[in-house]
């Protein structure tokens, strides 16, 4: 089961605890390999929340390492943007497409895709940097953002 801890509030948070593992040799569009748990145990399909391990600890590392690959995505897509940009510049290509009879630049198309994908890792990583506060916050002093906090133990 994913770690569930409900505050004085009355909210419910939720912190998965599995990763998926993709095999080494697969093509871009490879199911996962399997899924892992940072304690050690390991599921062939995808397991329902239920099913997840329950551990904080599992929860927190995958938060931290969420958190450290959001910033990571962010400088890659922002590098290869900026890198698209040099060498359309350098090699004055000009790439468009004709929808509807309406001339289309796919240059722009590319901008704007490396500037999702960048912004997209960042979001992403704050929300895991924020989901890792949390748990660690709860695991040291039993609250969560200064809120009296508990787990609780749904069954499936």
């Amino acid at each position: 089961m994913v770690v569930c801890i409900e505050t004085v509030e009355g909210k419910i948070k939720k912190y998965h605890t599995i990763e998926p593992v993709y095999p080494s040799n697969g093509g871009d569009n490879s199911p996962p390999e399997k899924y892992i748990a940072h304690c050690g145990r390991e599921w062939k399909d995808k397991p329902k929340e239920h099913e997840e391990c329950d551990h904080i600890d599992c929860a927190l590392y995958l938060a931290k390492r969420s958190y450290d690959n959001g910033p990571m995505g962010f400088v890659i897509f922002s590098a290869l943007g900026v890198g698209f940009i040099i060498f359309i510049i350098w090699e004055n290509i000009n790439f468009e497409y004709e929808f509807l009879g309406i001339t289309l630049p796919l240059n722009l198309l590319f901008y704007v895709t490396f500037f999702l994908a960048a912004l997209h890792s960042l979001i992403e990583g704050l929300k895991s940097g924020k989901q890792f506060d949390e748990l660690k916050e709860y695991k040291q002093k039993g609250t969560i953002n200064g809120v009296r906090a508990w787990r609780i133990y749904k069954e499936p």
